[in-house]
């Protein structure tokens, strides 16, 4: 099953979908709360950027690229790093990815 809005896959007994957080069946009206964590699956370094696109609903690249010319004025750096201690991982979506349930591991 996949989601009619974003288009990811979707488990059958879902009501929300993972990725966007729209309803996926008509007994729920109302969006799944948006999380602010660490996006595990598409990180280049620690999930922080992916994490913030994945929040605010913006392409990764765009976060990064700002993020970039934060870290130039020094603020990003420190930045990055009290939200990289801060804000959760997302475990869940890196397992859900990977056939066998656990977390992939990048060779």
């Amino acid at each position: 099953m996949f989601c009619p809005a974003c288009g990811c896959a979707i488990e059958e007994d879902d009501r929300f979908c993972r990725t966007c957080g729209r309803g996926v069946t008509d007994e729920s009206p109302q969006p799944a709360a948006r999380l602010f964590r660490r996006d595990m699956g598409r990180r280049k370094l620690g999930g922080v950027c992916s994490g913030f696109a994945r929040y605010f609903d913006k392409d990764a690249t765009l976060i990064r690229i700002v993020w970039v010319g934060c870290a130039l004025m020094f603020f990003g750096i420190v930045a990055y790093g009290v939200c990289w201690v801060l804000m959760p991982a997302d475990e869940a979506e890196s397992a859900a990815g990977s056939p066998s349930g656990q977390a992939a591991v990048p060779e």
